[in-house]
């Protein structure tokens, strides 16, 4: 090997090295300082240990050297545990509902955009290239602009150039854009996405004018990735307003909330969709019970579930069809060179192997350690347990196995709880949360 070989594979293995956006672990104000000097933004990314589409960014998108190249060149980056003590008030303050999200800010801390979801690199890239190039006209409007001598094409051009960016002078364009725009007037995809842009829980009217305007899209169908991302902000909008109705106890508003993600999912997929509507509705309004502590409609609702949704289909089938379907999407990845994220430990890689069936004995998990709070009868309690049990045969994980044994325990059935204790302490799914709290039980039992 000659000399200037060597070279150019040393040059080609460093430049690999840096190809990764670097991520800084600074606090915020010494980022912005750093901002300052260099002429840059602040881009952080907040993730948390749990989010698949974390790990994939990380594995994808913040590998690209593109990007890579674009955020050293514009972002001083940084990354926030959104779990994390350091950086659970920052993202309180900045209202982070979703992971990944991404906070830009400029050198004097104001934040400037808000971005959130997975993206593929070349997306990821133009969004981020947009803010920094515009950011300085962006900024320059204030809450209380005057947006009065702008025709309408302008407001149009001004508001697509900032979809999906938060910006208080927003809301007095948006009113003063769709008083402009006629109410029988056919839409484009461009001023569809300005609508559903400014959707939103005090905006509730303008869904009626979006789900109209929509096309049925098919996952098979170029592009549809991109239309999913346009259309996500209504889906979040509506979670949104589901999680307040619950808070709230408003079953009307509930209820509301229900129809109309049923009418989204028919508008985008057509009625195929629909018993999964019905389904995710379920399970919503059952939360809804729970938190409001209704307990009979309760009772009666998980009755309804369980029967339809998981007791015909026994733990084996659904843990074949789990297998079947990681084996044909690593074929998949394989196939497309995708990067396949590797899981990090025996209970992730049960979770993500498994997802169907752990899915079924999470819902059962749930809805068992419900009735354990809140019925005494030993007909609830008996039914309780026999769900608990078949949880844990869907998904062997430990605290399914302790919350049988506390059914079993105010069954009085003490000898069999203690064959559940062992099977959580024994388990390979353990977590240092999860053994604590199987000793505070075997304490508070050995204390009583």
């Amino acid at each position: 090997m000659n000399l200037y070989t060597s070279l150019t594979i040393l040059c080609l293995w460093s430049m690999a090295l840096q190809a990764q956006v670097n991520f800084l672990d600074i606090s915020l104000n010494e980022a912005t300082a750093l901002a300052e000097q260099e002429d840059k933004l602040v881009f952080v990314d907040v993730y948390t240990t749990w989010c698949g589409p974390c790990k994939k960014m990380d594995h994808t998108t913040f590998q690209d050297s593109a990007v890579a190249m674009l955020m050293d060149a514009k972002y001083i980056s940084l990354k926030w545990d959104a779990e994390s003590e350091q950086h659970q008030d920052q993202v309180r303050l900045h209202e982070v509902d979703s992971y990944p999200s991404y906070l830009i800010f400029d050198s004097s801390g104001q934040m400037v955009a808000k971005l959130s979801g997975y993206s593929a690199a070349s997306a990821f890239k133009k969004k981020v290239d947009g803010i920094s190039t515009h950011v300085s006209r962006l900024t320059s409007y204030n809450d209380e602009a005057d947006f009065s001598s702008m025709v309408f094409s302008e407001m149009h051009e001004l508001l697509l150039s900032t979809r999906g960016l938060s910006y208080e002078w927003k809301e007095s364009l948006f009113d003063q854009y769709f008083e402009n725009l006629a109410e029988d007037e056919s839409i484009g995809w461009d001023t569809l996405t300005i609508l559903i842009d400014h959707f939103s829980k005090e905006r509730l009217s303008l869904f009626d004018r979006i789900v109209s305007h929509i096309d049925p899209i098919s996952p098979m169908q170029k592009g549809f990735m991109e239309k999913m991302e346009v259309f996500s902000p209504i889906s979040q909008v509506l979670r949104q307003t589901i999680s307040a109705a619950k808070e709230a106890g408003d079953k009307r508003q509930l209820v509301l909330a229900f129809s109309y993600r049923t009418a989204l999912e028919d508008a985008l997929f057509g009625k195929e969709t629909q018993l999964k509507s019905v389904k995710v509705n379920r399970a919503d309004l059952l939360d809804f019970y729970r938190i409001n502590k209704q307990k009979d409609a309760y009772a009666a609702l998980s009755d309804t579930m369980v029967s339809e949704y998981i007791l015909p289909y026994p733990p084996e089938r659904i843990k074949k069809q789990d297998e079947y379907s990681r084996k044909f999407l690593s074929k998949m990845a394989k196939t497309m060179n995708e990067v396949v994220v590797p899981t990090e430990t025996p209970r992730d890689s049960l979770t993500h192997n498994y997802i169907s069936a752990c899915q079924a004995g999470e819902r059962l998990y749930q809805i068992s350690e419900t009735f354990l709070d809140f019925f005494e009868d030993q007909d609830r309690l008996e039914k309780a347990a026999s769900w608990a049990v078949l949880a844990t045969e869907f998904c062997p994980l430990p605290e399914y196995y302790l919350n049988h044994a506390k059914l079993l325990y105010k069954l009085d059935d003490l000898a069999t709880a203690q064959e559940q204790i062992s099977k959580a302490s024994d388990s390979n799914y353990l977590t240092p949360e999860i053994a604590k709290s199987i000793d505070e039980f075997q304490s508070m039992h050995k204390s009583n």
